[in-house]
């Protein structure tokens, strides 16, 4: 995710660029591998936009996730923005909630053929894998 880009395709498509859209975008390109929860990136936003909602966050997030930038999911009741859609594992600590990322063709190809034989067709992009 490249800042310059996504704001030029949301200029391109007629969203406007209002400043707490621009810092929402900033935020997920400063912290795109460590997987924020919607209230971290609320306090991280709020830095440079004191005046900006959840609504607003949760607003925007949705049209990212809708063009295509980001996938929200779950993780332990909070909702996480995973801002990296190449293919990866994301490796989840359950003790203390940290996402990292796993790129590692060999491990997603084991992965790819162990759904297969599960009878889960597609191919997965993100897969969250949970460890302690």
């Amino acid at each position: 995710m490249e800042l310059e880009s996504v704001l030029d395709e949301l200029r391109a498509k007629g969203y406007k660029l209002t400043p707490q859209r621009i810092e929402i975008v900033k935020a997920l390109v400063e912290e795109r591998y460590e997987h924020p929860s919607l209230n971290r990136l609320l306090e991280r936003v709020r830095e440079k936009a004191p005046t900006i909602s959840f609504s607003t966050l949760y607003t925007t997030l949705k049209m990212l996730e809708e063009l295509g930038y980001v996938r929200l999911f779950y993780l332990k009741g909070e909702t996480r923005v995973e801002v990296n859609l190449d293919p990866h594992i994301n490796v989840v600590n359950l003790r203390t909630g940290d996402v990292e990322d796993l790129v590692d063709e060999e491990a997603m190809e084991a992965l790819r053929r162990a759904l297969e034989r599960a009878g889960i067709r597609g191919r997965p992009t993100i897969v969250n894998v949970m460890v302690e």
